[in-house]
């Protein structure tokens, strides 16, 4: 209680920073004078450090809460606010340098930089995923302000500390804590291999994994969905370290355009998320041909399918002849683009500058997949590139006409096989469709699941997909302004001249969205059978009714259904665009009636 009432006290003062920094905004003035140059930059540079020190306080509270408070749905609101006046100190130290380097160069003096370099490994918001999510009990305020101060400063600090505290690590506690680098050479790993979590986050109550699983919600009670999505999904895995997952995260979720409407960080968790629960409700999740290095790689390419993604489509960027459309000479550009900088984020050895991350900043990617051996990583990069792309809308109708060609093959198959025409199903599986053993038919079939995770929320519950459904005509209508303004044709659903959502929704559910989930529940039907003969030949062969022999983690989930929970709800939503529609229609034909103008409005 003491914690809560000290943290409410703290963020009273934003309101007075807020103030504070718009008075250094309004008071700016180019100045000539050197001496004056000097008294300016250390004057902002004392500011700088004064609202760093409330800031690291500000984080050291919220992660000393974190360590013994679970996240729940009573203190994520407290968690938010804390995050937010965070980010909102944060910013402000960087809008008072901005605005002291401005003033100095309007006067042609060079500026210094304040208080060191500022570098990604070294944000608050990393250290608090790290602390947060590691169990982590470094003293991050001791740790950035020993970065931050002058020499001389430094030496008071440390003799502060000697005084007044004994929780500093002493050199004994910080060789223990040290880890011997592991051998060069890395095994393949075993699909069984674990960690166990110890993260002091209480997922209760967010549903991750489910297909009610409400992103906005969980961005609004956490303000870092995919931190919070991307740790609970991947956090279990044995074969990735801690730190690097908290930093993969952090600068991922710093890649999405957090301005668009729609495509942004929260769609990019709810498109994983969804992933998620079609993989392993199908069953693949659980096979035991479906390796860790699958398991992973499905979960990051929907992590980072719309990666910096900026809010017009692939057909502005083409028809403006902008600079990624030749790069990728007009052929899926966002989803080339979008590949190309999640790989530059996984890659060590590479510098991330690009469209998407600050280029001034010269970082290297992050070692995320460091112990995939050579093998797996060659694959495991496959596999993401090809479903990235799968999320281009131009190739969705062909792609799914061929898997559709191939579900009736087998769907033929197995009426011959039950009126005695086929013996067995090992022919169908070699020489058909099996996407369980055949890796053409299971990339196929994770290509399609993806695109339809990617349209996830025409089958989620009414008040869900009503308002992504806005969040996207949002995002549609600003390229359209955009094109309006550019003197180009708008592209289709882009212009707001006669736009009526409830039309544009029926079409997009009955023409992309039912068979997309029509198909998926025919798949799903499919590999029930074909998942239950390797069970029960594992079962056979192992001479145990545990079914861990065959698969990693739990069964799937009784009651699960795609034909249940996507299919019929998409049904649902379609009809109910359409009773709107069909009311439009008829409030139209009754001003035509009245001889009132037919206006089509909602």
């Amino acid at each position: 209680a003491g914690l809560f009432s000290y943290a409410c006290w703290r963020a009273s003062a934003e309101t007075v920073l807020a103030e504070a920094a718009r008075r250094v905004g309004a008071r700016r003035k180019p100045v000539k004078d050197e001496e004056k140059d000097k008294e300016m930059l250390n004057w902002v540079e004392h500011v700088v450090n004064d609202i760093r020190s409330e800031e690291l306080a500000c984080l050291q509270l919220l992660c000393d809460v974190s360590s013994s408070v679970p996240v729940t749905e009573t203190s994520c609101a407290w968690f938010t606010s804390m995050h937010s006046m965070i980010g909102f100190l944060a910013k402000l130290c960087v809008k008072l340098q901005s605005h002291s380097a401005s003033g100095l160069l309007a006067a042609g003096t060079k500026p210094q930089p304040l208080g060191g370099k500022v570098t990604h490994e070294n944000s608050t918001f990393t250290k608090f995923m790290r602390q947060a999510f590691m169990g982590s009990h470094v003293s991050l305020k001791r740790e950035s302000e020993a970065a931050d101060l002058t020499a001389k400063d430094e030496k008071d600090e440390k003799d502060d500390m000697a005084e007044n505290s004994t929780e500093a690590p002493t050199a004994a506690t910080r060789t223990k804590a040290h880890k011997p680098k592991k051998s060069r050479q890395k095994p393949r790993f075993a699909p069984s291999v674990r960690k166990t979590s110890s993260a002091p986050v209480n997922y209760e109550g967010l549903d991750i994994g489910e297909w009610h699983f409400n992103s906005l919600k969980v961005e609004s009670e956490t303000s870092m969905v995919i931190g919070v999505v991307g740790h609970k999904l991947l956090d279990d895995f044995g074969c990735i370290k801690r730190e690097s997952l908290a930093e993969f995260l952090s600068r991922l979720e710093e890649g999405y355009v957090k301005d668009n409407p729609y495509h942004s960080h929260i769609h990019a968790a709810d498109v994983c998320n969804a992933m998620y629960y079609l993989v392993t409700t199908i069953g693949l999740w659980y096979s035991s041909k479906f390796s860790d290095w699958k398991r992973i790689s499905v979960l990051l390419a929907a992590l980072g399918h719309d990666l910096g993604h900026f809010g017009y489509n692939n057909n502005f960027l083409i028809a403006t002849r902008h600079n990624l459309g030749t790069t990728y000479n007009d052929k899926s550009v966002l989803e080339n683009f979008h590949t190309a900088s999640l790989f530059k984020l996984l890659d060590k050895d590479r510098a991330t500058g690009s469209d998407c991350f600050d280029a001034a900043r010269d970082e290297r990617g992050v070692d995320l997949l460091g112990e995939f051996c050579r093998e797996d990583y060659r694959q495991a990069r496959q596999l993401i590139i090809a479903l990235i792309l799968a999320t281009d809308t131009s190739q969705h109708l062909e792609a799914l006409a061929n898997f559709r060609v191939k579900l009736n093959a087998i769907e033929a198959h197995d009426q011959a096989q039950e009126i005695g025409f086929v013996r067995s199903m090992t022919s169908v599986t070699t020489t058909v469709f099996n996407p369980v053993m055949d890796a053409g038919d299971q990339q196929e079939s994770l290509a399609i699941m993806m695109r339809a995770a990617d349209i996830g929320h025409s089958a989620k519950l009414w008040d869900m997909h009503y308002a992504w459904s806005t969040k996207v005509t949002e995002e549609f209508h600003n390229q359209g302004d955009e094109e309006q303004r550019l003197g180009l044709p708008i592209s289709p659903l882009c212009g707001r001249e006669g736009f009526v959502l409830s039309s544009s929704q029926m079409g997009f559910l009955q023409f992309i969205c039912l068979p997309t989930w029509t198909a998926l529940s025919r798949l799903e039907a499919h590999l029930h059978d074909v998942l239950e003969v390797e069970i029960d030949a594992a079962r056979t062969f192992a001479g145990s009714d545990d079914m861990s022999v065959v698969v990693t983690g739990v069964a799937p989930g009784a009651g699960r259904s795609i034909t249940r929970e996507c299919l019929d709800q998409c049904e649902e939503n379609f009809q109910e665009w359409k009773r709107q529609a069909d009311a439009i229609k008829a409030a139209a034909q009754e001003k035509e009636k009245k001889g009132a103008p037919s206006m089509a409005t909602e």
